[in-house]
């Protein structure tokens, strides 16, 4: 029984990969559509992240980054219900760079004064080249090289700036695209801000490719029931490489 549940596992992630990895056939997997992480798990981990935040200034509303909508009714639910919970006055600024799902996500969320959706990438099309293709694995190379040469051609990249400082960063993008955001996103953190990330590449992947641009402070993992991979948050402590943008 164990080893068909694993089975299970394995091919679930296979088809998410798949789909993932054709964003040119026009058509979206129906757990993106509906939202995978719309689940009581999800919105409690949030929800202790939430109240784990020092503020910085006190008295001011909690300031909240998404990147990775999708149709607006999965994660995008589930943090706004912790919000609610753990934050008297909140902004949730969510980011997703395709232009079908953003539209949906709009509809969901257009009475909400709360929520803002915005149909944009959260990177710039310069971190593709150094920040994303030289992280590809081998078994990765071909598909995502597509999948990126695709983004090339897109326009809507990062020009909304969030709601400065940002104490609560969550990841849910796709693969490869993690350390781009960090990239874009360590300006608008302070000392206390926490990043939540889901961790899509085999043991650890995501983060060890963030951890060769910064050091990461009070690192911890989670396993979220009704989610395929780990999630991990932490602080962005200093930045490893001149290059990348230091926090004032």
């Amino acid at each position: 029984m164990e080893m068909l549940r694993a089975a299970k596992r394995i091919l679930s992630r296979l088809l998410r990969r798949y789909r993932e990895i054709s964003p040119r056939t026009g058509k979206h997997p129906q757990e993106l559509l509906d939202g995978q992480l719309q689940n009581q798990a999800f919105e409690d981990l949030v929800s202790s992240l939430v109240s784990s935040v020092t503020l910085s200034p006190k008295g001011r509303a909690f300031s909240m980054v998404e990147v990775g909508t999708g149709a607006g009714k999965g994660s995008t639910m589930s943090v706004y219900r912790a919000l609610k919970r753990g934050a008297p006055e909140f902004l949730l600024y969510s980011y997703e760079g395709d232009r079908v799902l953003a539209r949906l996500a709009k509809n969901v969320w257009r009475e909400s004064v709360n929520v803002k959706i915005i149909n944009e990438f959260f990177m710039q099309k310069t971190d593709i080249g150094p920040l994303i293709l030289p992280f590809l694995s081998p078994d990765d190379r071909v598909r995502y090289e597509k999948v990126f040469a695709s983004y090339m051609r897109r326009k809507n990249y990062l020009r909304t700036i969030p709601p400065a400082p940002v104490d609560l960063l969550f990841i849910d993008s796709v693969r490869y695209t993690h350390l781009a955001i960090i990239h874009q996103a360590t300006p608008f953190l302070h000392a206390g801000s926490l990043v939540l990330i889901e961790d899509d590449i085999p043991d650890g992947g995501e983060r060890r490719i963030i951890e060769r641009f910064y050091e990461l402070s009070n690192l911890r993992e989670f396993q979220v029931p009704g989610s395929m991979w780990p999630f991990c948050a932490f602080h962005v402590a200093k930045s490893k490489d001149p290059s990348a943008p230091v926090r004032e």
